[in-house]
Parts: structure tokens; sequence; C-alpha cells
């Protein structure tokens, strides 16, 4: 892997920052209400929503007589959902099975996990918790009323999905949405990026060029401590740093330095 982790441009056009962490486990509706644990967000995370009441579906498996079938019951029970947000509007929302930290003001990766480190050191103190899903996600929008998209952007492949079809010259032919994914794995660790030009008034036709690069990295393996899951967040950001990095040309990072070099 590459090493990126120098580069800094003046502009990005990160749109949203997403990590989220699902938990095998259910905890309680005490554990997520815990004094301490409330504190712990605030330290980033200020301002606290009304809890909100939800439904979270439970799976027992039984097995009372060994060499029989498995028994298996489904059903449900009332959980929360708390939602605390800062002065920026980013926001944190804690569930019984699983937690999302929403970031639509991004400054840098380490600022960012240091938002809720504290939570998630009180969390994983607190609770015996294994992790089903750690995931990291970048998305990208060259907005079309800021910049006009060329492919020259970027490399092969994607510099393909930045032109649109000669089909589309007919007058009876609209673009709905051109969305491409590409999957990878990377040893433990899984990653889907989607890129093409994406229709935020779907199903209606596209109304004007805006272009996303939407970056999915995760892990399936269960984990059980804090400091395993910022090392995976890590790992993930350095993954969508390089493929971020080698999927862009000198002409898009001359445009996020201000036409220049440095």
């Amino acid at each position: 892997m590459s090493n990126y982790n120098g580069i800094k441009y003046k502009n990005n056009f990160i749109k949203k920052v997403i990590c989220r962490v699902d938990f095998v486990e259910t905890l309680s509706n005490e554990s997520i209400s815990d004094q301490k644990l409330d504190l712990s967000i605030k330290e980033s995370y200020q301002y606290k929503k009304m809890d909100q009441r939800v439904r979270v579906n439970l799976i027992d498996i039984m097995n009372d007589n060994p060499g029989e079938e498995l028994a298996i019951k489904n059903h449900s029970q009332e959980g929360l959902q708390k939602t605390y947000l800062d002065e920026d509007g980013n926001k944190l929302i804690l569930s019984n099975t699983f937690f999302v930290v929403e970031c639509t003001h991004y400054g840098t990766f380490e600022s960012y996990v240091a938002s809720f480190k504290a939570f998630l050191n009180e969390l994983f103190l607190k609770n015996n918790i294994n992790t089903m899903r750690i995931g990291l996600r970048y998305v990208n929008i060259l907005d079309a009323n800021t910049i006009k998209i060329q492919k020259n952007f970027f490399v092969s492949p994607i510099s393909g999905a930045a032109q649109r079809n000669a089909f589309e010259k007919s007058d009876l032919v609209k673009l709905v949405r051109s969305i491409q994914t590409t999957e990878y794995v990377y040893g433990d660790l899984r990653l889907n990026f989607r890129y093409g030009f994406i229709n935020e008034n779907y199903p209606a036709p596209i109304s004007k060029n805006d272009f996303v690069l939407d970056f999915d990295c995760f892990s399936p393996e269960s984990m059980n401590t804090a400091d395993d899951i910022i090392t995976t967040l890590t790992n993930c950001h350095k993954i969508i740093q390089e493929l971020f990095e080698t999927s862009i040309t000198d002409k898009l990072r001359l445009e996020m330095n201000n036409g220049k070099t440095k």
C-alpha cells in the first residue's frame, strides 16, 4: 500500500463521510442510556435530540436436544435510537444494534475519528460487544454548478463514465442515472467503488452533470475492542485514499489546489 498521508488539498469534493459499526449483540436500553456514555458523546456532539422508540428484531437459536434440528425463533423488542449533533450539523446516532457517525463538514480523518474516540472507548469499556461489520464511506460529489466535469479529470475506465453517450442526442432519450460499480477485496477488507452521473431527482431525467466518486470500505470480521475499530477504520481510510489518488489525474488536482501545483 502506497503512502498518501502527506497529500493535502485546498479544496475537496467530500460531501459526506460515514462510519457505521453494527453489533452482534443487542445492547439494552439502559446500556446505551448510561450517563458516562452520554457525556463522552457530548464532548464533541453537544446537542441531543429527543430519543426515538424503535423496534429491534431479534433471532433466538435454540437447541435443547442435541442431534435435533436447531429451532429458530424471531421476535422483536422496543429499543431506542439516540441522535447527537455538533454545531456544524455533524451527527452521531446510537441504537441498540449499531452506531453511525455522519460528517458533512469534513476536515481531516484524524479530527473526524477524534470526535468519537472517547465515546468508542466508553462504549467498549462498559459493554461486551462483538462487531458484525465496521464500515467507512466517503462520498465525493463534483457539483456541475461549481465545476465543469471533464473526462481528463480521471483515469480509465472512470474517464469513460464522465462522458455522456451520443445515444442521448435524440430528443426522445433522457439520461436518468449512470453509475458504475467496482468491487475489490483487500486482505480482510472489502471495498465497493461507485462512480458516474448521479441524480438527486431520480427517477426524473438528470438536469445537471453531477459526478460522484463513492468509496465504501468495510470489514465483516468480528472485533471486540475500541482499538481494533480504530485500526480498521485507519486501514479503510488508507485504502480509500489510495484508490481516490489513483483514480484522478493532475488536471483534477490542479482544480483542487486552485490552479496551483502545490
